[in-house]
């Protein structure tokens, strides 16, 4: 199987990345089409995985300046279709954004991890902060973090 990462370019392709994030991430909760964005989505870098010309993963990076003009980067919106899952394509569309955050001269990456998926982070270098968000008032998230040098 041939496995390609790219990033959604034509306006079909963007329809069909928010498309796959919302039936990923946000229809199983059941939330409208729509929330699967915000108000970043023109200034981030989209990732989607795809075999034969099917989405089969995405993720999306953006940069944030901190107080002291340090450039980081948040992760947000990853998700793998269920029948590709633990195959490693999650680590490839994270390394993917990292070399995208390096290339962008950011060394600190952070997120909010689902609790289901902390496991899948830790094993991709990422810490543990400390205990964030509850999406929808349901799904514990986690502040974690990496220094990508």
């Amino acid at each position: 199987m041939s496995i390609f990462i790219t990033s959604p370019v034509t306006e079909k392709d963007y329809f069909e990345y928010f498309q796959f994030r919302w039936k990923m991430l946000r229809e199983p909760l059941g939330q409208t089409f729509g929330t699967e964005k915000d108000d970043l989505e023109d200034v981030s870098h989209h990732i989607m995985l795809t075999s034969s010309k099917k989405i089969i993963g995405v993720g999306r990076i953006h940069f944030l300046e901190d107080e002291k003009k340090n450039k980081k980067g948040q992760v947000r919106y990853m998700a793998i279709h269920y029948d590709y899952q633990k195959n490693g394509y999650g680590s490839k569309i994270l390394n993917a954004l990292e070399i995208h955050a390096k290339n962008n001269n950011v060394c600190n990456i952070f997120l909010n991890s689902r609790e289901s998926a902390l496991d899948f982070y830790i094993k991709n270098g990422y810490k543990t902060i400390e205990k964030s968000h509850l999406l929808y008032d349901d799904i514990q998230h986690w502040l974690m973090k990496k220094t990508i040098f």
